[in-house]
């Protein structure tokens, strides 16, 4: 989760890649490694807005490369201020940024091009949608026979998509996609 990789070129730890893996079911991960060229660090927090926030801390005489995942270089702020205004070696790489840093301690923050907050959708176990009274009231409002469906029924992970074809009366896709629209805006906690 926190991504401290050695390289297979530089061996002795003093130069590792730190591509940290920020995952929507959790809110952070941090981790550290003392090796033999000093203490690594890494770690990510998902804030509440969905931003990114990353902490790394190379030791002295050591060197690091560092994958920020799902990142536009323009969008990234390395403590505080654009990285691109920096004039640290960055490039784009896969879906993210890639950088090369040196010792020290460097934070980083963006929003990121992909959600690391889950949302609820018509895609979500009922069981599940209906355990948070915001989108539960929500639901009610497309599906007011919701709460006539055995409880049995509920807790088969079945999602309202799949249910309003098979249980429910057919439902259109419209409708769905209206509540899907409501849904996004509730975060599932």
């Amino acid at each position: 989760m926190a991504g401290i990789n050695p390289v297979e070129d530089k061996p002795g730890f003093r130069h590792v890649l730190l591509a940290p893996k920020p995952d929507a079911r959790l809110r952070y991960a941090k981790a550290s490694l003392e090796s033999a060229a000093g203490l690594y660090e890494s770690g990510w927090i998902v804030n509440e807005d969905g931003e990114l926030n990353f902490r790394f801390v190379i030791p002295f005489h050591a060197t690091a490369t560092i994958e920020l995942p799902d990142a536009k270089l323009e969008n990234v702020l390395l403590n505080g201020k654009p990285l691109k205004d920096q004039g640290i070696e960055s490039e784009p790489f896969m879906n993210g940024v890639r950088l090369q840093l040196v010792s020290g301690i460097w934070e980083f923050a963006y929003m990121p091009e992909a959600d690391y907050i889950y949302r609820y959708s018509t895609y979500f176990p009922v069981e599940q949608l209906l355990l948070n009274d915001e989108a539960k009231q929500a639901v009610s409002e497309v599906f007011p026979q919701i709460g006539a469906i055995p409880t049995s029924m509920l807790s088969k992970g079945q999602s309202l998509r799949y249910l309003s074809q098979h249980v429910l009366s057919q439902i259109q896709a419209e409708v769905l996609d209206a509540l899907d629209l409501k849904l996004k805006n509730i975060k599932y906690q």
